[in-house]
């Protein structure tokens, strides 16, 4: 509705008409990211990922300027002229009595080959170049082929009606019996379509109409049919080795066009603005994907909320400055306030993708890429882990080489061939900031050389050489290991695993492993000898006593223990006076309590046996792809593709299922999920780095230094202490007093809650009003059931108001009376009788009388739409047998009622006397659980 017209108004804008598109934008950006109102427009449009709307307008004035008005524009001082795509034409110029394509085209999914001639084509695009392709099949031999190539901006769909095109022409001037078969079924129906706009399709239809002998057929892709496998082949060879054909690129190209143009402005803008910095240090690149942040998120990362600098803001508070004396925004307490260290969660890094793990990282978790991150010092007793995604992160800040006790470093890198110098001299730069380490790198490298498997070399391995020379790394691969990447048409060795040369004396394994990966790359194994010592701790039944002879045995170390910890200058030490702590308690413990049993926790197990079924068949299909002729290679790692899909789907079902049946089965509420969300963060030995890399004196000092900033003392000080009183405490209640007390309290029943809200003056008014309805109504329906009765020659409709007073009477004598009764009625039965029939009648009354009323209305309306056979249809026999069944009916129905309703017992006490109530309630059950 907003750009309607764009083409008009939008293809120039002037930047008042830029200033109203973002103040109108601005009103949807606010209601779906929930954000407060000074949140600003650049930062919410990155965070939804919505394009600007001037931005979007313009683009929108130049497609409609290209593609409907053909006028050549620019956008982004780039030319677009409308000859260079392809344009709608009129509808065919066919008659429609003269458009007889049905016996020619043929959708149906048999393949029937003829005696004669067979002409299959195809179109395919790969790596962005489209190229398409037929072949003539005489007596199931290939007597011709044709090859055309087109430009990267050309469709598939515009191939596969190019190709058949030109074996239109082909059969038209060499054999008009052929039958041009094609696995687009697309293309087939728009070629049978009368109001097609394509003008390859109307060139199409001009040569089939005059020669109603060559036929069109489709035919299955993938079945393995050997013309359309050839013609499949023939395709894939005219992307490179085609005849050059010129077409003009469809319009969807104009859009990626306007697109890409449109994502770049909008990325200029939100380099060079001014707003928004803040989002801007978290996604410095614009995209038309929204990110997954929530509300609390976008709130957070835009800093409304306590912070200093939002204090500052708006005036509340003088100064911006955080206690450690940098600015106090929400990302400084996230990333680098040394405050707030065990908090850290990323800081925004744009590099390509790699990581760093130590030797401490599960191997389930490696295989199942789910990186952990780490922003404290790494040493032997904590695990280090970098990650540097092309969005997200780089951790803070991490111990030099002289704090650590040498952990052993992986690295998992992945570079594209653009960036092969770029991500090594990033690799670079952190090995260098861990000198004397060991080091193991996985990395999709790109780069060919016979050294790793390839049969030649590249450019970009002189680069890879030069890289491991520079850092005297260690190739593991094989020359003649099995290709780590693999597809239906091409293989390679392009990932290397590097390590430094200090472990190359360990017994180190590298292989390519045989089993299914979720890719095109092939699961590599390295294994590396060591040995790793588990320890686990007993637990002890500390509920029965035995604490003080606990504490007699532990006191015997407690000076030993003080000395010890105050004394620790450095982690080393503070973790050698931690376990002393430890097995002194520990000790102390086998001595004083008994041991507890524990119950071993199992893991989560999502594998299935059907799981390793598929798993098994996608490893068959896979062998027999490999090992087929060239022929039916082709179709078969086609079959083998579509396996593979389907066997991912069904293990991210079963991984979420199981995640999901894992977080059900939760009865604890502190057991191993809180533990595995909960666990420690932060370890004593690093209190130092709390405070900086560096830091002077104890950890005591430390420590009161951290609390002292958190929580800073008073200015003046204030006397806490009370004045005590000089006058004597009151004297104690004696115990003849509490029991003259108990025996002087009122008794008497205590009625029901809702009697004692209604005031005497209002039940005095319900009880006149009800009495007054009753004898009025009781009245006028006696008087009519008595003259209706009484009239021998009484008339159908007689009987029908006759049984319809009586409903109202059983109403009137009935239900009101009942309806007074619960507001005096304290005290039902016991065994609840007189609440099931009270409300049995209540309910017989109430649907007898609806129930007459529609009998009234159905004789009423035969009467008056039919008055010539109305005596004929409401006769007196069935009028009484339709009263009957009316009458039947309310019974029937009110029976539920007697099983709901009962009795419910109250008990009202006063601690010393106790009563029992009982009350008649509907839903006794869900009562008796509320009470």
């Amino acid at each position: 509705m907003i750009l309607h017209g764009a083409s008009a108004w939008a293809y120039s804008l002037s930047s008042r008409q830029q200033r109203i598109l973002i103040s109108i934008q601005r009103k949807s950006l606010l209601s779906i990211s929930g954000a407060f109102r000074t949140t600003t427009t650049a930062a919410l449009q990155v965070i939804e990922g919505i394009l600007p709307l001037h931005i979007k307008a313009q683009a929108e004035a130049t497609y409609v300027r290209v593609s409907r008005l053909q006028l050549p524009s620019h956008f982004q001082n780039i030319s677009i002229h409308p000859e260079n795509f392809e344009m709608k034409c009129s509808h065919t110029k066919i008659f429609p009595s003269d458009f007889l394509l049905e016996d020619i085209i043929s959708l149906k999914q048999e393949f029937q080959p003829t005696n004669k001639t067979d002409i299959f084509t195809d179109g395919s695009k790969i790596e962005r170049k489209t190229g398409f392709a037929y072949c003539v099949f005489q007596n199931e031999q290939i007597t011709h082929q044709w090859l055309g190539k087109l430009n990267e901006k050309n469709s598939v769909f515009q191939a596969e009606l190019l190709a058949i095109k030109e074996a239109c022409k082909w059969a038209s001037k060499f054999d008009h019996n052929a039958k041009i078969w094609g696995y687009s079924e697309s293309s087939l129906k728009a070629i049978s379509s009368f109001s097609t706009s394509s003008p390859i399709v109307q060139e199409i239809q001009a040569i089939l109409l005059p020669q109603p002998s060559i036929k069109l057929g489709w035919v299955k892709a993938d079945v393995g049919h050997n013309g359309n496998e050839v013609a499949d082949s023939l395709a894939k060879q005219a992307i490179s080795a085609g005849t050059p054909f010129q077409y003009p690129a469809p319009k969807s190209h104009l859009k990626s066009i306007l697109n890409e143009l449109s994502l770049q402005k909008w990325q200029e803008e939100w380099d060079n603005g001014s707003t928004g910095r803040n989002i801007h240090q978290i996604i410095s690149k614009v995209s038309f994907n929204p990110s997954s942040w929530n509300r609390l998120d976008i709130i957070f990362a835009t800093g409304h909320g306590p912070f200093p600098s939002y204090f500052k803001r708006f005036h509340i508070k003088g100064s911006d400055q955080c206690g450690c004396g940098e600015v106090g925004d929400p990302l400084h307490y996230a990333t680098s306030c040394p405050l707030t260290t065990s908090f850290h969660l990323k800081k925004t890094h744009p590099r390509p993708r790699k990581y760093l793990v130590d030797q401490r990282y599960e191997k389930q978790d490696v295989q199942a890429n789910r990186p952990l991150f780490y922003s404290s010092p790494a040493t032997a007793d904590r695990p280090l882990f970098y990650s540097f995604p092309a969005t997200a992160v780089r951790p803070l800040f991490y111990s030099s080489p002289a704090t650590a006790v040498r952990p052993l470093f992986y690295s998992s890198t992945a570079i594209t061939p653009q960036d092969v110098s770029t991500t090594l001299q990033e690799i670079q730069e952190i090995i260098t900031s861990l000198p004397e380490e060991k080091i193991i790198i996985g990395a999709d490298l790109n780069g060919h050389n016979t050294l790793w498997g390839y049969r030649s070399n590249d450019n970009r391995d002189n680069e890879v050489l030069d890289f491991i020379l520079a850092n005297n790394l260690y190739i593991l691969n094989k020359p003649d290991a099995p290709p780590t990447f693999q597809r239906n048409n091409s293989i390679g060795w392009p990932d290397l695993t590097l390590c430094s040369q200090s472990i190359i004396d360990s017994s180190i394994n590298w292989e390519v492993l045989d089993d299914i990966s979720l890719s095109d790359h092939r699961y590599i194994q390295t294994t590396i000898a060591s040995t790793i010592a588990n320890q686990f701790y007993k637990r002890y039944k500390t509920r029965h006593g035995n604490h003080p002879r606990f504490l007699n045995i532990l006191g015997k170390d407690i000076y030993y223990l003080e000395n010890k910890i105050a004394t620790a200058r450095n982690s080393r030490e503070l973790n050698d006076a931690t376990i002393v702590l430890q097995n002194s308690i520990i000790n102390a413990c086998n001595k004083t309590f008994k041991i507890k049993k524990q119950l071993l926790l199992t893991k989560p197990n999502w594998w299935t046996e059907k799981l390793e079924i598929h798993k098994k068949k996608v490893r068959a299909l896979r062998k027999r792809a490999q090992r087929a002729p060239e022929i039916e290679k082709q179709w078969r790692y086609q079959i083998f593709k579509k396996e593979k899909t389907e066997y991912k789907k069904h293990i991210k079902k079963a991984k979420n299922t199981g995640w999901r049946n894992f977080c059900s089965s939760a009865s604890n509420p502190y057991g191993k999920h809180y533990k595995a969300a909960f666990r420690k963060s932060v370890f004593p030995y690093q209190i130092p780095y709390l405070m900086n890399s560096d830091p002077e004196g104890s950890l005591k000092e430390a420590a009161q230094t951290i609390l002292d900033q958190i929580f800073p003392s008073p200015a003046i000080s204030t006397n806490y202490n009370l004045n005590t009183s000089t006058q004597p405490l009151d004297p104690p209640f004696s115990l003849q007093e509490i029991s003259m007390i108990i025996d002087n309290l009122p008794s008497g029943k205590a009625p029901e809650e809702r009697f004692l809200r209604i005031p005497v003056s209002r039940r005095t008014f319900w009880l006149a009003f009800n009495v007054e309805r009753c004898l009025s109504g009781v009245i006028g329906n006696i008087i009519v059931v008595t003259l209706t009765l009484r009239d021998p020659d009484n008339s159908v409709t007689s009987l029908f108001l006759a049984s319809l007073a009586i409903a109202d009477l059983l109403i009137l004598t009935i239900c009101a009376p009942l309806d007074v009764a619960h507001y005096f009625v304290v005290q039902w039965d016991e065994g609840g009788t007189v609440c099931k029939l009270s409300a049995y009648a209540e309910s017989v009354s109430a649907f007898a009388s609806v129930l007459n009323l529609m009998a009234v209305t159905l004789e009423r309306y035969i009467v008056i739409i039919h008055p010539i056979g109305a005596r004929s249809i409401c006769t007196r026999k069935r009028s009484r047998r339709l009263l009957f069944c009316v009458w039947l009916a309310a019974f029937l129905l009110a029976t539920p009622v007697i099983f709901m309703k009962a009795t419910i017992k109250i008990i009202l006490t006063n601690y010393v006397d106790t009563i029992a109530i009982y009350s008649c309630h509907q839903n006794a059950r869900s009562n008796r659980g509320i009470l």
